[in-house]
Protein backbone atom coordinates (compact mmCIF):
# COMPACT_ATOMS: atom_id res chain seq x y z
CA UNK A 1 0.00 0.00 0.00
CA UNK A 2 1.45 3.40 -0.91
CA UNK A 3 2.03 5.93 1.86
CA UNK A 4 -0.88 8.16 2.81
CA UNK A 5 0.92 11.22 1.46
CA UNK A 6 0.51 9.79 -2.05
CA UNK A 7 -3.26 9.29 -1.78
CA UNK A 8 -5.22 10.97 -4.56
CA UNK A 9 -8.62 9.80 -3.34
CA UNK A 10 -9.74 13.39 -2.52
CA UNK A 11 -8.90 14.50 -6.07
CA UNK A 12 -10.85 11.64 -7.64
CA UNK A 13 -13.75 12.33 -5.25
CA UNK A 14 -13.85 15.97 -6.36
CA UNK A 15 -13.86 14.93 -10.03
CA UNK A 16 -16.72 12.49 -9.48
CA UNK A 17 -18.71 15.18 -7.68
CA UNK A 18 -18.17 17.56 -10.61
CA UNK A 19 -19.39 14.89 -13.05
CA UNK A 20 -22.39 14.26 -10.80
CA UNK A 21 -23.31 17.95 -10.57
CA UNK A 22 -23.46 18.19 -14.37
CA UNK A 23 -26.35 15.72 -14.41
CA UNK A 24 -30.02 16.06 -13.61
CA UNK A 25 -30.40 15.44 -9.87
CA UNK A 26 -33.51 13.33 -10.53
CA UNK A 27 -31.88 11.01 -13.03
CA UNK A 28 -30.46 7.57 -12.36
CA UNK A 29 -27.06 8.69 -13.66
CA UNK A 30 -26.89 11.31 -10.91
CA UNK A 31 -27.47 8.59 -8.32
CA UNK A 32 -24.80 6.38 -9.91
CA UNK A 33 -22.16 9.13 -9.79
CA UNK A 34 -23.25 10.13 -6.30
CA UNK A 35 -22.77 6.56 -5.06
CA UNK A 36 -19.38 6.41 -6.78
CA UNK A 37 -18.26 9.68 -5.16
CA UNK A 38 -19.36 8.55 -1.70
CA UNK A 39 -17.66 5.19 -2.16
CA UNK A 40 -14.45 6.88 -3.35
CA UNK A 41 -14.48 9.16 -0.32
CA UNK A 42 -14.64 6.22 2.09
CA UNK A 43 -12.40 3.83 0.12
CA UNK A 44 -9.78 2.41 2.54
CA UNK A 45 -6.96 1.96 0.04
CA UNK A 46 -5.02 5.02 -1.10
CA UNK A 47 -5.02 5.25 -4.89
CA UNK A 48 -2.24 6.70 -7.01
CA UNK A 49 -3.72 6.56 -10.52
CA UNK A 50 -7.24 6.63 -12.04
CA UNK A 51 -6.73 3.13 -13.47
CA UNK A 52 -6.82 1.81 -9.90
CA UNK A 53 -10.28 3.32 -9.35
CA UNK A 54 -11.96 0.27 -10.88
CA UNK A 55 -11.50 -1.50 -7.55
CA UNK A 56 -13.72 1.10 -5.84
CA UNK A 57 -17.32 0.04 -5.32
CA UNK A 58 -19.78 1.61 -7.81
CA UNK A 59 -16.93 2.75 -10.09
CA UNK A 60 -17.37 0.82 -13.32
CA UNK A 61 -15.35 0.79 -16.55
CA UNK A 62 -17.14 3.85 -18.00
CA UNK A 63 -16.56 6.00 -14.93
CA UNK A 64 -12.98 4.77 -14.72
CA UNK A 65 -12.45 5.72 -18.37
CA UNK A 66 -13.73 9.25 -17.71
CA UNK A 67 -11.37 9.61 -14.75
CA UNK A 68 -8.40 8.43 -16.83
CA UNK A 69 -9.30 10.89 -19.62
CA UNK A 70 -9.62 13.71 -17.09
CA UNK A 71 -6.25 12.80 -15.59
CA UNK A 72 -4.49 12.67 -18.97
CA UNK A 73 -6.05 15.94 -20.13
CA UNK A 74 -5.11 17.77 -16.94
CA UNK A 75 -1.60 16.35 -16.89
CA UNK A 76 -1.18 17.54 -20.49
CA UNK A 77 -2.36 21.04 -19.59
CA UNK A 78 0.04 21.29 -16.65
CA UNK A 79 2.90 19.91 -18.74
CA UNK A 80 2.36 22.46 -21.50
CA UNK A 81 1.94 25.40 -19.11
CA UNK A 82 5.02 24.51 -17.06
CA UNK A 83 7.27 23.68 -20.04
CA UNK A 84 8.95 27.07 -19.91
CA UNK A 85 9.44 27.04 -16.14
CA UNK A 86 10.65 23.46 -15.58
CA UNK A 87 14.35 22.71 -15.05
CA UNK A 88 16.06 20.98 -18.02
CA UNK A 89 17.07 18.03 -15.86
CA UNK A 90 13.55 17.48 -14.60
CA UNK A 91 14.92 16.69 -11.15
CA UNK A 92 13.59 19.65 -9.20
CA UNK A 93 11.00 22.38 -9.42
CA UNK A 94 11.73 26.00 -8.62
CA UNK A 95 9.22 28.57 -7.49
CA UNK A 96 9.40 31.79 -9.44
CA UNK A 97 7.28 34.58 -10.82
CA UNK A 98 7.64 36.33 -14.13
CA UNK A 99 11.07 37.69 -13.18
CA UNK A 100 12.08 35.83 -10.03
CA UNK A 101 14.52 33.09 -10.97
CA UNK A 102 15.68 32.13 -7.47
CA UNK A 103 14.27 29.16 -5.58
CA UNK A 104 11.87 29.65 -2.70
CA UNK A 105 11.78 27.35 0.33
CA UNK A 106 9.38 24.50 -0.34
CA UNK A 107 9.91 22.55 2.85
CA UNK A 108 9.48 23.13 6.53
CA UNK A 109 12.82 24.01 8.15
CA UNK A 110 14.67 21.27 9.93
CA UNK A 111 12.96 18.37 8.17
CA UNK A 112 15.59 17.71 5.51
CA UNK A 113 14.78 17.09 1.83
CA UNK A 114 11.24 16.33 0.68
CA UNK A 115 9.87 14.81 -2.47
CA UNK A 116 9.33 17.62 -5.01
CA UNK A 117 8.03 16.27 -8.34
CA UNK A 118 7.70 18.45 -11.39
CA UNK A 119 4.31 19.95 -12.11
CA UNK A 120 4.19 17.66 -15.13
CA UNK A 121 4.53 14.68 -12.79
CA UNK A 122 1.57 15.51 -10.58
CA UNK A 123 -0.95 12.72 -10.14
CA UNK A 124 1.74 10.19 -11.04
CA UNK A 125 3.11 7.65 -8.56
CA UNK A 126 6.68 8.17 -9.74
CA UNK A 127 8.84 10.25 -7.37
CA UNK A 128 11.79 12.49 -8.09
CA UNK A 129 14.47 13.11 -5.51
CA UNK A 130 14.77 16.67 -4.31
CA UNK A 131 18.03 18.51 -4.82
CA UNK A 132 16.97 21.51 -2.78
CA UNK A 133 17.24 21.81 1.00
CA UNK A 134 15.94 24.66 3.07
CA UNK A 135 18.15 26.20 5.75
CA UNK A 136 17.83 24.39 9.04
CA UNK A 137 16.07 26.24 11.83
CA UNK A 138 17.69 27.00 15.15
CA UNK A 139 15.38 24.56 16.90
CA UNK A 140 14.26 21.07 16.04
CA UNK A 141 10.54 20.47 15.65
CA UNK A 142 9.13 16.99 15.61
CA UNK A 143 6.83 16.41 12.67
CA UNK A 144 3.76 14.58 13.91
CA UNK A 145 1.00 15.06 11.37
CA UNK A 146 -2.42 13.93 12.51
CA UNK A 147 -3.65 13.27 8.99
CA UNK A 148 -2.26 12.65 5.49
CA UNK A 149 -0.41 15.66 4.09
CA UNK A 150 -1.75 16.38 0.64
CA UNK A 151 0.97 18.93 -0.07
CA UNK A 152 3.53 16.13 -0.20
CA UNK A 153 1.49 14.27 -2.80
CA UNK A 154 0.53 17.02 -5.24
CA UNK A 155 2.70 20.11 -5.57
CA UNK A 156 1.20 23.00 -7.46
CA UNK A 157 3.29 25.63 -9.26
CA UNK A 158 4.30 28.47 -6.97
CA UNK A 159 3.69 31.24 -9.49
CA UNK A 160 -0.06 31.04 -9.22
CA UNK A 161 -2.24 33.92 -10.29
CA UNK A 162 -4.20 35.22 -13.22
CA UNK A 163 -0.88 36.43 -14.68
CA UNK A 164 0.31 32.99 -15.72
CA UNK A 165 0.23 32.10 -19.41
CA UNK A 166 -2.94 30.14 -20.05
CA UNK A 167 -4.36 28.24 -22.93
CA UNK A 168 -7.32 29.68 -24.80
CA UNK A 169 -9.79 27.37 -23.14
CA UNK A 170 -8.48 28.04 -19.64
CA UNK A 171 -8.44 31.83 -19.64
CA UNK A 172 -9.86 33.27 -16.45
CA UNK A 173 -10.79 36.69 -17.80
CA UNK A 174 -13.20 37.36 -20.63
CA UNK A 175 -11.18 37.81 -23.83
CA UNK A 176 -13.81 40.08 -25.27
CA UNK A 177 -12.96 42.62 -22.59
CA UNK A 178 -9.20 42.28 -22.32
CA UNK A 179 -8.71 42.50 -26.06
CA UNK A 180 -10.52 45.84 -26.26
CA UNK A 181 -8.42 47.44 -23.49
CA UNK A 182 -5.47 49.50 -24.66
CA UNK A 183 -2.81 50.85 -22.34
CA UNK A 184 -0.74 53.93 -23.02
CA UNK A 185 3.00 53.70 -22.33
CA UNK A 186 4.08 55.03 -18.94
CA UNK A 187 7.25 55.53 -16.95
CA UNK A 188 7.27 53.27 -13.88
CA UNK A 189 8.57 54.36 -10.51
CA UNK A 190 11.87 52.64 -9.78
CA UNK A 191 13.45 51.57 -6.50
CA UNK A 192 17.13 51.05 -7.27
CA UNK A 193 18.79 47.89 -5.97
CA UNK A 194 20.24 48.50 -2.51
CA UNK A 195 18.18 51.65 -1.94
CA UNK A 196 15.37 49.92 -0.07
CA UNK A 197 14.76 47.58 2.85
CA UNK A 198 12.22 44.74 3.01
CA UNK A 199 9.76 44.15 5.83
CA UNK A 200 7.38 41.29 6.52
CA UNK A 201 3.94 42.77 7.17
CA UNK A 202 1.80 40.74 9.58
CA UNK A 203 -1.93 41.34 9.66
CA UNK A 204 -3.15 42.70 13.00
CA UNK A 205 -5.64 39.84 13.29
CA UNK A 206 -2.89 37.21 13.16
CA UNK A 207 -2.48 36.24 16.81
CA UNK A 208 -1.58 33.17 18.85
CA UNK A 209 -4.53 33.74 21.19
CA UNK A 210 -6.73 36.60 22.35
CA UNK A 211 -4.53 36.96 25.43
CA UNK A 212 -1.25 36.91 23.51
CA UNK A 213 -1.76 39.07 20.44
CA UNK A 214 1.89 40.01 19.81
CA UNK A 215 3.43 36.55 20.13
CA UNK A 216 3.95 36.00 16.40
CA UNK A 217 5.48 39.45 15.88
CA UNK A 218 7.85 39.04 18.83
CA UNK A 219 8.93 35.55 17.78
CA UNK A 220 9.58 36.64 14.20
CA UNK A 221 11.80 39.46 15.46
CA UNK A 222 13.69 36.98 17.66
CA UNK A 223 14.36 34.97 14.50
CA UNK A 224 15.92 38.05 12.90
CA UNK A 225 12.94 38.99 10.72
CA UNK A 226 12.24 42.68 10.16
CA UNK A 227 8.50 42.42 10.84
CA UNK A 228 5.74 44.93 11.53
CA UNK A 229 1.99 44.75 12.14
CA UNK A 230 -0.61 46.44 9.97
CA UNK A 231 -4.21 45.92 8.98
CA UNK A 232 -4.18 44.12 5.63
CA UNK A 233 -7.20 44.18 3.32
CA UNK A 234 -6.41 40.72 1.96
CA UNK A 235 -4.00 38.00 3.05
CA UNK A 236 -2.33 37.46 6.41
CA UNK A 237 1.30 38.18 5.50
CA UNK A 238 2.93 40.13 2.70
CA UNK A 239 6.29 41.75 2.08
CA UNK A 240 6.82 45.50 1.64
CA UNK A 241 9.88 47.33 0.30
CA UNK A 242 10.59 50.80 1.77
CA UNK A 243 13.01 53.37 0.41
CA UNK A 244 15.81 54.02 2.89
CA UNK A 245 15.73 57.78 2.19
CA UNK A 246 11.94 58.09 2.37
CA UNK A 247 10.06 55.43 4.34
CA UNK A 248 6.74 56.82 3.09
CA UNK A 249 7.63 55.43 -0.35
CA UNK A 250 6.85 51.72 -0.25
CA UNK A 251 5.63 48.97 -2.55
CA UNK A 252 4.22 45.47 -2.08
CA UNK A 253 6.38 42.59 -3.34
CA UNK A 254 5.05 39.66 -5.34
CA UNK A 255 4.39 37.33 -2.39
CA UNK A 256 1.40 36.80 -0.14
CA UNK A 257 0.55 34.21 2.51
CA UNK A 258 -2.88 33.16 3.76
CA UNK A 259 -2.58 31.35 7.10
CA UNK A 260 -5.32 29.05 8.35
CA UNK A 261 -5.37 27.21 11.63
CA UNK A 262 -7.18 23.90 11.21
CA UNK A 263 -10.24 24.94 13.21
CA UNK A 264 -10.53 28.18 11.26
CA UNK A 265 -10.13 26.31 7.97
CA UNK A 266 -12.99 23.99 8.89
CA UNK A 267 -15.20 26.94 9.80
CA UNK A 268 -14.41 28.83 6.59
CA UNK A 269 -15.27 25.76 4.47
CA UNK A 270 -18.62 25.35 6.21
CA UNK A 271 -19.70 29.00 6.03
CA UNK A 272 -18.42 29.72 2.51
CA UNK A 273 -15.58 32.12 3.39
CA UNK A 274 -13.09 29.61 2.00
CA UNK A 275 -14.08 30.21 -1.64
CA UNK A 276 -14.54 33.96 -1.27
CA UNK A 277 -11.09 34.40 0.28
CA UNK A 278 -9.42 32.43 -2.50
CA UNK A 279 -11.34 34.50 -5.06
CA UNK A 280 -10.01 37.73 -3.53
CA UNK A 281 -6.46 36.38 -3.29
CA UNK A 282 -6.40 35.50 -6.98
CA UNK A 283 -7.57 39.02 -7.85
CA UNK A 284 -4.68 40.73 -6.05
CA UNK A 285 -2.49 40.30 -9.13
CA UNK A 286 0.23 38.73 -6.99
CA UNK A 287 1.93 35.71 -8.53
CA UNK A 288 3.24 33.81 -5.50
CA UNK A 289 0.20 32.73 -3.50
CA UNK A 290 0.90 30.62 -0.42
CA UNK A 291 -1.86 28.82 1.49
CA UNK A 292 -0.46 27.82 4.87
CA UNK A 293 -2.44 25.36 7.02
CA UNK A 294 -1.42 24.97 10.66
CA UNK A 295 -2.32 21.88 12.70
CA UNK A 296 -4.62 22.58 15.64
CA UNK A 297 -6.87 19.95 17.22
CA UNK A 298 -6.52 18.21 13.88
CA UNK A 299 -7.24 14.67 15.03
CA UNK A 300 -10.69 15.57 16.40
CA UNK A 301 -11.58 17.78 13.43
CA UNK A 302 -10.43 15.15 10.91
CA UNK A 303 -12.76 12.55 12.40
CA UNK A 304 -15.81 14.58 11.40
CA UNK A 305 -14.60 16.82 8.57
CA UNK A 306 -11.53 15.05 7.18
CA UNK A 307 -13.05 14.42 3.74
CA UNK A 308 -14.21 18.02 3.39
CA UNK A 309 -10.79 19.37 4.37
CA UNK A 310 -8.81 17.01 2.14
CA UNK A 311 -11.03 17.76 -0.86
CA UNK A 312 -10.80 21.53 -0.25
CA UNK A 313 -7.01 21.48 0.05
CA UNK A 314 -6.46 19.28 -3.00
CA UNK A 315 -8.75 21.62 -4.96
CA UNK A 316 -6.69 24.59 -3.74
CA UNK A 317 -3.57 23.01 -5.23
CA UNK A 318 -4.79 21.32 -8.39
CA UNK A 319 -7.53 23.70 -9.50
CA UNK A 320 -6.65 27.06 -7.91
CA UNK A 321 -2.91 26.38 -8.30
CA UNK A 322 -1.90 27.84 -4.93
CA UNK A 323 1.23 26.58 -3.19
CA UNK A 324 -0.02 24.65 -0.16
CA UNK A 325 2.19 24.42 2.92
CA UNK A 326 1.16 22.45 6.01
CA UNK A 327 2.87 23.04 9.36
CA UNK A 328 2.68 21.09 12.61
CA UNK A 329 2.52 24.03 15.06
CA UNK A 330 2.75 27.79 15.34
CA UNK A 331 6.51 27.42 15.93
CA UNK A 332 6.81 25.48 12.68
CA UNK A 333 4.85 28.25 10.94
CA UNK A 334 7.18 30.93 12.32
CA UNK A 335 10.25 28.97 11.22
CA UNK A 336 8.84 28.61 7.72
CA UNK A 337 8.02 32.34 7.48
CA UNK A 338 11.51 33.17 8.73
CA UNK A 339 13.15 31.05 6.02
CA UNK A 340 10.82 32.41 3.36
CA UNK A 341 11.70 35.96 4.44
CA UNK A 342 15.44 35.23 4.19
CA UNK A 343 15.01 33.77 0.71
CA UNK A 344 13.04 36.83 -0.46
CA UNK A 345 15.86 39.05 0.84
CA UNK A 346 18.38 37.06 -1.22
CA UNK A 347 16.23 37.27 -4.33
CA UNK A 348 15.99 41.06 -4.07
CA UNK A 349 19.56 41.74 -2.94
CA UNK A 350 20.56 43.16 -6.34
CA UNK A 351 17.18 43.72 -7.98
CA UNK A 352 15.50 46.93 -9.12
CA UNK A 353 11.81 47.26 -8.30
CA UNK A 354 9.39 48.67 -10.87
CA UNK A 355 6.17 50.21 -9.54
CA UNK A 356 3.01 51.08 -11.44
CA UNK A 357 2.10 54.75 -10.80
CA UNK A 358 -0.88 54.92 -8.40
CA UNK A 359 -3.08 56.89 -10.80
CA UNK A 360 -2.97 53.97 -13.28
CA UNK A 361 -4.12 51.34 -10.78
CA UNK A 362 -7.85 50.75 -11.34
CA UNK A 363 -9.84 47.74 -10.20
CA UNK A 364 -11.66 47.25 -13.49
CA UNK A 365 -8.50 46.81 -15.57
CA UNK A 366 -5.74 45.98 -13.10
CA UNK A 367 -5.34 42.29 -13.98
CA UNK A 368 -5.45 43.11 -17.68
CA UNK A 369 -2.77 45.77 -17.14
CA UNK A 370 -0.54 43.29 -15.32
CA UNK A 371 -0.91 40.76 -18.13
CA UNK A 372 -0.13 43.45 -20.67
CA UNK A 373 3.04 44.47 -18.81
CA UNK A 374 4.10 40.85 -18.43
CA UNK A 375 3.80 40.31 -22.19
CA UNK A 376 5.66 43.55 -22.93
CA UNK A 377 8.63 42.75 -20.68
CA UNK A 378 8.70 39.30 -19.11
CA UNK A 379 11.99 40.03 -17.33
CA UNK A 380 10.38 42.62 -15.05
CA UNK A 381 7.85 42.23 -12.28
CA UNK A 382 5.64 45.29 -11.80
CA UNK A 383 4.46 46.08 -8.30
CA UNK A 384 1.99 48.50 -6.72
CA UNK A 385 2.47 50.95 -3.89
CA UNK A 386 1.22 49.78 -0.51
CA UNK A 387 -1.56 52.39 -0.54
CA UNK A 388 -2.69 51.24 -4.01
CA UNK A 389 -2.60 47.61 -2.89
CA UNK A 390 -4.84 48.36 0.08
CA UNK A 391 -7.28 50.44 -1.96
CA UNK A 392 -7.33 47.88 -4.75
CA UNK A 393 -8.25 45.01 -2.45
CA UNK A 394 -10.80 46.61 -0.17
CA UNK A 395 -13.50 44.03 0.46
CA UNK A 396 -16.38 46.28 -0.53
CA UNK A 397 -14.63 48.75 -2.76
CA UNK A 398 -13.74 49.07 -6.43
CA UNK A 399 -15.33 45.79 -7.47
CA UNK A 400 -16.46 45.85 -11.06
CA UNK A 401 -19.91 44.66 -12.01
CA UNK A 402 -18.29 41.57 -13.48
CA UNK A 403 -16.48 40.85 -10.20
CA UNK A 404 -19.78 41.12 -8.33
CA UNK A 405 -21.45 38.86 -10.88
CA UNK A 406 -18.72 36.26 -10.47
CA UNK A 407 -19.05 36.34 -6.69
CA UNK A 408 -22.82 36.00 -7.00
CA UNK A 409 -22.51 33.01 -9.36
CA UNK A 410 -20.21 31.29 -6.86
CA UNK A 411 -23.28 30.81 -4.66
CA UNK A 412 -24.80 28.43 -7.24
CA UNK A 413 -23.89 24.85 -6.48
CA UNK A 414 -21.94 23.18 -9.25
CA UNK A 415 -20.56 26.41 -10.74
CA UNK A 416 -16.78 26.25 -10.41
CA UNK A 417 -14.53 29.20 -11.20
CA UNK A 418 -13.73 27.72 -14.61
CA UNK A 419 -17.43 27.45 -15.48
CA UNK A 420 -18.05 30.98 -14.17
CA UNK A 421 -15.26 32.31 -16.40
CA UNK A 422 -16.81 30.57 -19.42
CA UNK A 423 -20.24 31.95 -18.55
CA UNK A 424 -18.97 35.52 -18.13
CA UNK A 425 -17.32 35.43 -21.54
CA UNK A 426 -20.77 35.29 -23.14
CA UNK A 427 -22.86 36.97 -20.42
CA UNK A 428 -20.72 39.46 -18.46
CA UNK A 429 -23.64 40.88 -16.42
CA UNK A 430 -26.74 39.42 -14.73
CA UNK A 431 -28.93 41.51 -17.00
CA UNK A 432 -27.35 40.13 -20.17
CA UNK A 433 -27.96 36.57 -18.96
CA UNK A 434 -31.53 37.34 -17.86
CA UNK A 435 -32.37 38.95 -21.21
CA UNK A 436 -30.86 35.98 -23.05
CA UNK A 437 -33.18 33.66 -21.13
CA UNK A 438 -36.13 35.95 -22.00
CA UNK A 439 -35.22 35.86 -25.70
CA UNK A 440 -34.99 32.06 -25.58
CA UNK A 441 -38.45 31.89 -23.99
CA UNK A 442 -39.90 34.21 -26.65
CA UNK A 443 -38.33 32.13 -29.40
CA UNK A 444 -39.79 28.95 -27.91
CA UNK A 445 -43.28 30.42 -27.49
CA UNK A 446 -43.23 31.66 -31.10
CA UNK A 447 -42.81 28.12 -32.42
CA UNK A 448 -46.29 26.69 -33.28
CA UNK A 449 -47.49 23.24 -32.22
CA UNK A 450 -44.44 22.58 -30.10
CA UNK A 451 -44.75 19.36 -28.16
CA UNK A 452 -42.95 18.76 -24.95
CA UNK A 453 -41.05 15.50 -24.84
CA UNK A 454 -41.65 13.24 -21.88
CA UNK A 455 -39.62 10.49 -20.34
CA UNK A 456 -40.55 7.70 -17.96
CA UNK A 457 -44.04 7.08 -19.44
CA UNK A 458 -45.80 3.80 -18.80
CA UNK A 459 -48.49 2.01 -16.90
CA UNK A 460 -48.59 -0.36 -14.03
CA UNK A 461 -47.23 -0.56 -10.55
CA UNK A 462 -43.70 0.70 -9.99
CA UNK A 463 -43.58 2.87 -13.13
CA UNK A 464 -42.14 6.32 -12.51
CA UNK A 465 -44.20 9.44 -13.00
CA UNK A 466 -43.86 11.23 -16.33
CA UNK A 467 -41.16 13.89 -16.40
CA UNK A 468 -41.12 16.79 -18.79
CA UNK A 469 -37.91 16.99 -20.81
CA UNK A 470 -35.84 20.18 -20.44
CA UNK A 471 -36.98 23.03 -22.65
CA UNK A 472 -34.87 25.07 -25.05
CA UNK A 473 -34.42 28.00 -22.61
CA UNK A 474 -33.39 25.60 -19.85
CA UNK A 475 -30.72 24.09 -22.12
CA UNK A 476 -29.51 27.45 -23.43
CA UNK A 477 -26.22 27.27 -21.49
CA UNK A 478 -25.66 23.55 -22.11
CA UNK A 479 -22.29 22.97 -23.77
CA UNK A 480 -21.03 26.47 -22.98
CA UNK A 481 -17.33 26.44 -22.19
CA UNK A 482 -16.33 23.67 -24.59
CA UNK A 483 -14.70 20.62 -23.00
CA UNK A 484 -13.17 19.88 -19.64
CA UNK A 485 -13.81 21.72 -16.39
CA UNK A 486 -15.26 24.77 -18.15
CA UNK A 487 -18.15 22.91 -19.77
CA UNK A 488 -21.65 23.57 -18.40
CA UNK A 489 -23.87 20.49 -18.56
CA UNK A 490 -27.64 20.27 -19.19
CA UNK A 491 -28.57 19.83 -15.53
CA UNK A 492 -26.50 22.81 -14.43
CA UNK A 493 -27.91 24.91 -17.28
CA UNK A 494 -31.43 24.11 -16.12
CA UNK A 495 -30.52 24.94 -12.53
CA UNK A 496 -29.13 28.36 -13.51
CA UNK A 497 -32.24 29.05 -15.59
CA UNK A 498 -34.52 28.22 -12.66
CA UNK A 499 -32.60 30.54 -10.34
CA UNK A 500 -32.62 33.49 -12.73
CA UNK A 501 -36.20 33.12 -13.94
CA UNK A 502 -38.01 32.10 -10.75
CA UNK A 503 -40.65 34.56 -9.53
CA UNK A 504 -40.05 33.54 -5.94
CA UNK A 505 -37.76 31.22 -4.01
CA UNK A 506 -38.53 28.63 -1.39
CA UNK A 507 -37.35 29.51 2.09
Amino acid sequence: MPPKSQSLNPVFTAWLEEMRDELNSESNYWKIYNRAARSMRSHPRHLEHPRECVEVKYVGPKIQKRLVERHEAQAGEIASSSHATAEPTGATRKAHGSADKSPLPMTSPGFGPEVEPLATEFLRPKKAESSQRTPKASRSIKQTPARPRISEAILAPAATSDLEPESDDQSKSPPGITKTLEFAPFEPLVFQAGSYSIQLVLDEREVKSTRNRDYMLEQLKKRGVNAIKRSLEVGDMCWVAQLNDDVSQECVLDYIVERKRMDDLKGSILDGRFHEQKFRLKHTGISHLYYLVEDYDTERIARHWGDHINTALSSTQVIDRFFLKETTSIEDTLDYLSNLHKTILKIHADKHLYIIPPHLVKRYNFLALKKHLSRQDSEKTFHTTYASYQELNRKNGFYTLQDCTARMLQCIRGLSEEKIAALLESYPTPRSLYEAFLDAEKHRSAQPNQELGQVGLGKGKGVRNAKVAPTEPELMLSGLGGKGRRKIGPALSKHIYEIFMALEYEA
